[in-house]
């Protein structure tokens, strides 16, 4: 599901609001190279494929979601369940 927003603020794919979102977790990306590879009119056909990956987390509904970003923007690709109050850092 492509990664929507509002006025420049994510809209999270739970709760449906715009809301202030953090980062929980590692941001990932892949390592590839892609060379370049261009056609007659010298535009580089193989652009770079990479995938950055992160997690975030709602501070509306709590909820952590990952984001990957690519050559067609951002999406939302995964979920995990509702993070619960750490009790322990007290």
């Amino acid at each position: 599901m492509k990664a929507e927003t509002t006025n420049g603020i994510p809209i999270c794919p739970y709760c449906k609001k715009p809301t202030k979102r953090t980062e929980t977790g590692p941001t990932t990306r892949t390592a590839a190279y892609y060379a370049p590879v261009y056609d007659v009119e010298g535009r580089n056909t193989n652009p770079d494929r990479n995938i950055t990956k992160t997690f975030f987390r709602c501070e509306a509904c709590n909820q952590i979601y990952q984001t990957a970003t690519d050559l067609d923007g951002c999406r939302y690709v995964g979920a995990s369940a509702r993070v619960e109050e750490d009790v322990t850092a007290q």
